[in-house]
């Protein structure tokens, strides 16, 4: 992986150019994908497509591509994929379910998955939507058939069955608002991860008018809940940095993972969970993790110095995950989240140390600004 290219713009248009013109070079120009992945008729045909978009991330880890501006390029693409799978599934049904909404979530919702690792999605369908009879079962059919479809592409299902198969994750839009009044009622854990998911939802297909609803109803919520911000300002401070004494990094001892250590638990999860938690508090619409960063440094909550660092912690600690997920899929492996410090040269791992440090910096701003030392 190359690591001494140029630095990327600050606009994120430009980065994006930047990076399509770049792969173009190397053989794997994003352009024709949105025209190729709307003219695919089958869901061979698409994973056809989703190969082809592997190959092109495998070319962005190789290239030095900032890990954010890879992540959207993928997503971007990726989304097409969704949306013609959803076209292709209910192109195939008698009498197809009407007025919904797809949503992807979590880190797709983010722009921020590089490579499928899970599906992450939700359906919203119109308050006038059956849940029964008839017009009930399409929707279960169409729900079924596409998260099947999914899979035959090459999108892994998500071991907490947070999908759309999953009757839990497809209900009108009145009622996931009162999933929301419920888990501000009465937060507990499995309600603060539907929060968190339903946070970064974002539109594939449908009537994005339900989804920008439930957001609202969202924010306005918990924004007005202290002990739901503080529910969620905790899940933040679940797991922290793998530092131990004398500058050293706490890795796995035995097993599989012996000498490693999951980034993605250890250090990525809690700017996500922490910066998420902070733009409810503030009601900001944006939902990527950078983005979040940029809008509450802004609205005066990160000083600029810490804010650089913040930003500078999570690009990096994403450059390592995502490095390493490529040499899994290049092995013929699953892409996970271990990565292996001693694979690492001295100035990636003090790079490393620099931003789980950065990591812990803001897990105390999140302790003391949620008053956590109150919280059970």
């Amino acid at each position: 992986m190359r690591t001494d290219g140029p630095p990327p713009p600050d606009d994120p248009a430009d980065a994006l150019h930047q990076a399509a013109r770049l792969l173009a070079r190397e053989g794997h120009d994003p352009g024709p994908l949105p025209e190729a992945i709307a003219r695919a008729e089958s869901i061979s045909a698409l994973a056809v497509l989703f190969a082809d978009l592997r190959r092109m991330a495998l070319c962005g880890v190789d290239a030095g591509i900032a890990s954010q501006t890879l992540g959207r390029l993928i997503s971007q693409a990726s989304d097409h994929i969704l949306a013609r799978a959803a076209g292709i599934v209910a192109g195939g049904m008698d009498r197809p379910p009407r007025d919904f909404c797809l949503m992807a979530l979590g880190s797709e919702g983010r722009r921020e998955q590089f490579f499928a690792t899970d599906q992450d999605n939700g359906l919203i369908l119109a308050e006038n939507s059956a849940q029964d009879g008839r017009e009930g079962s399409s929707v279960a059919a169409f729900c079924r058939d596409f998260i099947a479809a999914l899979t035959a592409i090459g999108f892994p299902p998500c071991e907490n069955r947070v999908m759309i198969d999953n009757p839990d994750w497809r209900k009108r839009l009145e009622d996931w608002k009162e999933t929301v009044d419920d888990v501000v009622r009465e937060p507990d854990g499995p309600g603060i991860l539907v929060l968190s998911l339903l946070a970064d939802a974002r539109t594939i297909t449908g009537d994005a008018a339900l989804c920008h609803g439930l957001a609202a109803h969202l924010r306005r919520r918990v924004a007005d809940s202290p002990v739901t911000l503080g529910y969620m300002a905790r899940e933040a401070l679940r797991f922290p940095p793998p530092l131990g004494f004398f500058n050293t990094l706490a890795v796995e001892r035995s097993g599989p993972d012996k000498g490693g250590l999951d980034i993605k638990k250890r250090g990525i999860f809690a700017l996500v969970q922490g910066l998420r938690t902070l733009a409810l508090e503030q009601r900001l619409l944006v939902v990527g993790t950078s983005e979040r960063l940029t809008a509450l440094t802004e609205a005066g909550i990160f000083s600029r110095p810490l804010a650089e660092r913040l930003h500078g912690a999570y690009e990096a600690l994403q450059t390592l995950r995502v490095r390493f997920q490529a040499q899994a899929i290049r092995q013929g492996k699953t892409p996970r989240n271990t990565i292996f410090p001693d694979d690492l040269d001295d100035l990636e791992r003090d790079r490393l140390k620099d931003g789980l440090r950065a990591v812990a910096e803001f897990q105390e701003l999140v302790y003391a600004r949620y008053g956590l030392h109150l919280f059970p």
